[in-house]
């Protein structure tokens, strides 16, 4: 059985995403957050809440957790298990100084909404270097697609690759109103 997991950070619901499908309903999967300087943890129904600050104390912040599954989530503690699932799906919200709010729509729209704002982005420019692209390199991996460069292969689909990913990057980390990209 193939366990695929996606991720997306939803800009417009301020929220991570993710979606792990293929999950062996024998098994069970147990969800924990780990970090130094947790003050509190609480596990209330399919909800986790983190109470944490940074090493130095001097900012607190707090981090929600709703898992929703098609099996059954049974709160342990500090931790939740999930029973009889054959997909996970988590919403995770983060405040500083103040309590996280879960966004009120259902995972799929959450999933849509954050999909289409990126792509509304992603779509604003093209560039196309595929010179010498042969799509039998598609299923290299990119240290085997760079050692051939390095061997004096040309590969234009392995830039455009590279471009598209530089793109993706800054869309994900740079918005209006937050702190631009860094290096």
């Amino acid at each position: 059985r193939a366990c695929v997991r996606e991720y997306q950070a939803s800009y417009p619901d301020q929220a991570i995403l993710a979606r792990v499908t293929g999950l062996d309903p024998e098994k069970t999967v147990r969800l924990s957050y780990e970090r130094e300087n947790i003050k509190d943890i609480q596990v209330e129904g399919s909800v986790m809440t983190v109470r944490a600050a940074t090493m130095d104390d001097l900012h607190p912040f707090a981090v929600r957790i709703l898992a929703l599954t098609d099996g059954r989530v049974i709160p342990d503690g500090r931790e939740m298990s999930v029973r009889g699932a054959t997909e996970l799906r988590l919403v995770i919200s983060v405040a500083t100084g103040g309590e996280p709010s879960l966004p009120g729509d259902g995972f799929d729209a959450l999933w849509t909404r954050a999909t289409a704002d990126h792509a509304r982005l992603m779509e604003r420019s093209y560039i196309r270097l595929d010179q010498g692209d042969d799509p039998k390199r598609h299923d290299m991996t990119v240290p085997q697609r760079l050692k051939r460069v390095r061997e004096g292969d040309v590969d234009g689909g392995l830039l455009d690759l590279y471009y598209q990913f530089g793109r993706y990057l800054m869309v994900g980390s740079s918005r209006p109103g937050t702190l631009p990209a860094n290096l």
